[in-house]
């Protein structure tokens, strides 16, 4: 279960603060399921295209940025203790291709210096966990999108290897309709496998059951980008993912971790907007109140569970 956490509410994409992330962390260990907690380092949304610091970290120097971020993966950390509940899985930063709490950590165009300083963001949240596991063995991920990109991910952690960035998973997006065809994520994943000795984790994916849009906003997938080889239908959905765990399955030596399904249950209803107006004064992306992704849940417009739902099943 992926958690983002954020520390302004009210702002949209479901508002996942720290109460959240314990609740479900909570509801996920009763229902058998492992626990992962992926921490954005901003005030809201943040991937390769938006990586703002918060508001309230903007002014400060790179030495106290670096200790805002130990002190904040810290409380984390040490919250989910106090209630009882410590992840499996810590995220440091989500699709952090282009760096995080940007410019400080920004991977690229800068002065030649981009991972040296990326890497010691890094290493402060890496330490945070580490120092507030409760003695339980947490297994690092840092996570990057386009999971069909070689070239990306070598230049990225080849570069974070140079640093000594100590982790344990490589963590991926993949969304066939932007980042390739399957093969492209098989080949990738093998590659890196062999030439990093790290397993590999699938933390985002999701396929379209339906063209139809259910609420006033456009879907994020639409027939303009085509999936090669799957019909764009429940039983398209289903099928891809028999084959996207298979592939992960049967990637060497056990090194294929498992998927995430993002976000399975976003349904088109009020109120389950990608962002609310003030999130959207806040950030400065304006685009329209709603959901963009429901016609990649793992439900219908309803609420009725697809039949796409029992591949998890059949996968265990």
């Amino acid at each position: 279960m992926t958690l983002a956490l954020v520390t302004v509410n009210h702002l949209g994409g479901g508002n996942n603060d720290l109460a959240r992330s314990i609740e479900l962390g909570k509801r996920a260990h009763q229902n058998g399921m492992s626990f992962l907690v992926d921490i954005h380092y901003s005030d809201f949304w943040a991937d390769p295209k938006i990586q703002s610091k918060p508001k309230d970290w903007e002014t400060l120097t790179f030495d106290n940025l670096k200790q805002k971020v130990y002190d904040y993966t810290a409380e984390i950390m040490q919250a989910h203790q106090a209630a009882g509940i410590v992840p499996e899985m810590v995220q440091i930063g989500n699709e952090i291709n282009g760096g995080m709490l940007w410019p400080d950590g920004k991977s690229w165009g800068q002065d030649g210096k981009e991972f040296e300083r990326l890497s010691q963001l890094l290493k402060a949240g890496i330490q945070a966990v580490h120092d507030n596991n409760s003695g339980k063995e947490i297994q690092i991920i840092l996570h990057l999108a386009e999971a069909g990109n070689n070239q990306t991910f070598r230049w990225w952690f080849d570069e974070i290897s140079a640093q000594g960035v100590d982790f344990d998973i490589i963590g991926m997006s993949y969304y066939p309709w932007w980042h390739g065809p399957i093969e492209q994520v098989k080949a990738n994943m093998e590659d890196l496998i062999a030439r990093y000795n790290k397993p590999v984790l699938l933390v985002e994916t999701a396929f379209p059951f339906t063209h139809e849009n259910g609420d006033s906003l456009a879907n994020s997938y639409s027939s303009a980008n085509p999936i090669e080889g799957y019909q764009i239908s429940v039983n398209g959905q289903a099928q891809f993912l028999v084959d996207i765990m298979s592939l992960v399955n049967e990637l060497p030596n056990n090194m294929g971790l498992g998927i995430y399904y993002w976000e399975p249950a976003w349904l088109p209803i009020q109120g389950a907007t990608w962002s609310t107006n003030a999130g959207m004064e806040y950030s400065g992306d304006q685009w329209g109140l709603g959901n963009s992704w429901e016609n990649q849940a793992l439900f219908d417009f309803e609420g009725n569970a697809l039949p796409s739902l029992e591949v998890f099943k059949q996968q265990e």
